[in-house]
C-alpha cells in the first residue's frame, strides 16, 4: 500500500487534531449531552482553515454523497414502547411528580410523531440547505454562470429525496440559471443503499450488541425509577423488569433524537451525564459492529462501500471524457458514508479493530462519523494543461487518504483513481465477497 508523504504542514495539522482531542468522559457528555444520540446527532459544522490550492488549479467539478437529514425515528418502536409503560403507570395514579412531568412530556413527542415516522423534519431540510449555500460560496466557478448542469439522485426513502430537494433548491435559489436534474429509482437504491454486505454484519453482530445496551441501561433503573414511579409500584416494576428495562432504553432513543425534531420541551434530566457515556459506549459499539470496518464483519461493509465508490470513479471518467455536467449530488443513508470511509481507509475516520476492542470509543466514535446529514464531497481542481487533482471532504473538512501525494490533502487523480481501483479489486477478492457475489448470481 502506498503511504502518504508528510509534509511539515501535515504533521502540524495532524498534531494539532490529537492535541485538540477530547477526552469522552462523563465531563464531556456533561457539556454535550447531544452527542449521545450517537447517528442521531444534528449537524455541527465547524469552520476549517483550508489549506491552499496548488499554484494554477481552479475547482472544476464536484462529486457528492450525502446522509439524508435530521429526522423521526425510521420506527414506531422507541415511541410506543416508551409511552405503554408510561401510561399504563399514570393511568394507576403510580407516577411521581417527576414521573407525570416525563409522561406528559413524552405523551406530547409520541402524539406528534405519529404518521411521521423516518420524515424528515425541518432541521433536516435546514441542515441540506447550509451545505448546499457554503458549498455554493466555497466554490463559486463551479456554480456561477450559464450552461451548469447538475445531476442529483437519490434512494426512494422520502427523506433522502426531501433532502435532495432542499439542497437543490437552495443551489438554485443561489443561481436560478442552473439547470438541474433530480431522480429516484430502484437503481438509485441499489448504488447508493447497498444492503448485501451490512446485511451479512447485522444478523451476526446485533443481538451481541444489543444484549450489551440492555444490560448496560438496565443498570440505571435502580437510579432511575425511584423518580419516575411511586415506591408502591415496585411490585409490578420486579414482576415486569425486562419490560420497564426495554422502556427505559427506548426513552434513552426518544429523548435523544429530540435534538432533530421540533416542537418539544427537551427532556435533560432523565439521564446523568455518566450515564449517558455508559450508554452512548455500547450504543457507538453496536453501530461499528453492524454498520462499519470490524475485524469480525467488516468486510461485507467493504463490499457495499465498492459499489458507491464504483459509481463515483466511474462518473468522474465519464464526465472528464464526455463533460455535461459540473456536480453530481448523491443522497443516500449513514451506512453509505460509513461505508466509503472505511474503502476509502480515510485517516481518523476508519479503524480496523474488534468490536470488543475495550479502546474502540478512543479510536471509531459515531457522531463524529455520521451525524445527520453527514457527508462526502470530492472536490475536483484542474490547471490549464489539463491536469487533474482532488481533495476529499468529510463533513466539509479536509480528509487524508494512504495515497502518496506531494500536495495533500490534494491528490492527482490519477493516482486516486488507481487507489480507488485497487481498493475494489482487493475488496472483491476478500472469501465474504466472493460468497455474497456468487449468492447474487
Amino acid at each position: 500500500m502506498q503511504i502518504r508523504k508528510f509534509t511539515i504542514t501535515g504533521i502540524l495539522l495532524l498534531w494539532l487534531c490529537v492535541s485538540g482531542a477530547q477526552e469522552l468522559n462523563e465531563e464531556f457528555f456533561a457539556k454535550n449531552p447531544d452527542a449521545a444520540g450517537g447517528i442521531y446527532y444534528g449537524y455541527k459544522y465547524t469552520a476549517q482553515k483550508e489549506t491552499a490550492v496548488p499554484k494554477g488549479y481552479k475547482p472544476t467539478y464536484i462529486s457528492h454523497y450525502g446522509r439524508h437529514g435530521s429526522r423521526w425515528h425510521g420506527s414506531w418502536d422507541p415511541y410506543g414502547y416508551s409511552i405503554k409503560y408510561l401510561k399504563k403507570a399514570n393511568d394507576l395514579n403510580m407516577l411521581t411528580p417527576y414521573g407525570t412531568k416525563l409522561y406528559t412530556t413524552i405523551d406530547r413527542v409520541v402524539k406528534n410523531a405519529k404518521g411521521r415516522i423516518g420524515e424528515l423534519t425541518q432541521k433536516g431540510i435546514e441542515e441540506h440547505r447550509g451545505i448546499a449555500q457554503r458549498m455554493f460560496q466555497r466554490y463559486p466557478e463551479i456554480f456561477k454562470g450559464k450552461n451548469r448542469h447538475i445531476e442529483a439522485r437519490s434512494t426512494q426513502m422520502p427523506r433522502c429525496i426531501l433532502s435532495m430537494s432542499a439542497f437543490t433548491q437552495k443551489l438554485k435559489d443561489l443561481n436560478p440559471k442552473l439547470d438541474i436534474y433530480q431522480t429516484t429509482n430502484e437503481q438509485c437504491d441499489k448504488i447508493y443503499l447497498p444492503s448485501d454486505g451490512r446485511t451479512y454484519s447485522i444478523s451476526h453482530t446485533h443481538k451481541v450488541t444489543s444484549k450489551e445496551i440492555d444490560s448496560v441501561i438496565r443498570s440505571f433503573t435502580k437510579d432511575i425509577f425511584p423518580r419516575i414511579f411511586k415506591a408502591e409500584f415496585n411490585e409490578e416494576l420486579n414482576k415486569h423488569s425486562r419490560e420497564y428495562g426495554r422502556m427505559l432504553r427506548t426513552l434513552f432513543y426518544t429523548i435523544n433524537i429530540m435534538q432533530d425534531t421540533e416542537g418539544d420541551v427537551r427532556v435533560k434530566d432523565l439521564f446523568t451525564p455518566r450515564q449517558l457515556m455508559l450508554a452512548w459506549e455500547k450504543v457507538s459499539k453496536n453501530r461499528y459492529a453492524t454498520f462499519s470496518n470490524c475485524e469480525e464483519y467488516g468486510d461485507g461493509i467493504l463490499y457495499d462501500g465498492s459499489i458507491i465508490i464504483e459509481d463515483v470513479l466511474n462518473d468522474a471518467e465519464d464526465m472528464f471524457s464526455n463533460g455535461g455536467r459540473v456536480a453530481f449530488l448523491r443522497f443516500g443513508h449513514d451506512v453509505g458514508v460509513m461505508a466509503i470511509l472505511d474503502i476509502l481507509k480515510v485517516e481518523g475516520k476508519s479503524v480496523r479493530t474488534s468490536f470488543n476492542d475495550p479502546k474502540l470509543k478512543e479510536k471509531w466514535v459515531d457522531f463524529k462519523i455520521a451525524p445527520m446529514a453527514t457527508n462526502i464531497q470530492w472536490i475536483f481542481y484542474k490547471n490549464r494543461r489539463d491536469d487533474v487533482i482532488v481533495k476529499v471532504l468529510h463533513n466539509e473538512q479536509e480528509c487524508y487518504l494512504p495515497i502518496k501525494s506531494d500536495i495533500a490533502p490534494y491528490y492527482h487523480w490519477n493516482d486516486m483513481k488507481q487507489y480507488m481501483q485497487q481498493r475494489i479489486t482487493e475488496v472483491r477478492a476478500l472469501p465474504l465477497v466472493q460468497k455474497i457475489l456468487a449468492e447474487k448470481k
